[in-house]
């Protein structure tokens, strides 16, 4: 299994915004979900990006409405549980502070904060976080 640290996931982030920094997630009418990891065979918010990046399936992240498919078993679920199920499962490993950041990540992209405000406003969250630990 792949463990992925802080850096790493900052790094990951930063490839996905590259070239989309001004993207603003748009939900899919309909789907009661504020994102969709994947959709229509494609990674589709920033975590799933990530993720698919890492080797994750779209099939796996994918949310059933998207094709008329079962969902995936990673398809559901708020970053922080579905990073913890990856984990559970021996799939890919991403730290405490990996998970914290990409959890933050994707709050502010399912607040349709551009993509790469959404990046740099979870750099900011991460750090204040470190800093905290060593007062």
């Amino acid at each position: 299994m792949d463990k992925y640290g802080l850096y790493d996931a900052i790094e990951l982030i930063e490839d996905v915004v590259r070239g989309h920094e001004s993207h603003v997630y748009e939900k899919h009418s309909g789907s009661g979900l504020s994102c969709h990891y994947a959709w229509d065979g494609q990674p589709d918010c920033i975590v799933g990006h990530v993720l698919v990046k890492v080797g994750v399936t779209v099939e796996s992240l994918e949310y059933g409405e998207s094709r008329e498919v079962t969902p995936g078993k990673y398809a559901m679920g708020n970053a922080s549980e579905v990073l913890e199920l990856l984990r559970k499962d021996g799939i890919v490993e991403f730290d405490d502070d990996a998970q914290m950041y990409l959890t933050r990540v994707q709050y502010h992209q399912d607040d349709e904060t551009p993509w790469g405000e959404a990046a740099k406003l979870g750099r900011e969250y991460v750090r204040g976080m470190i800093a905290g630990r060593r007062s």
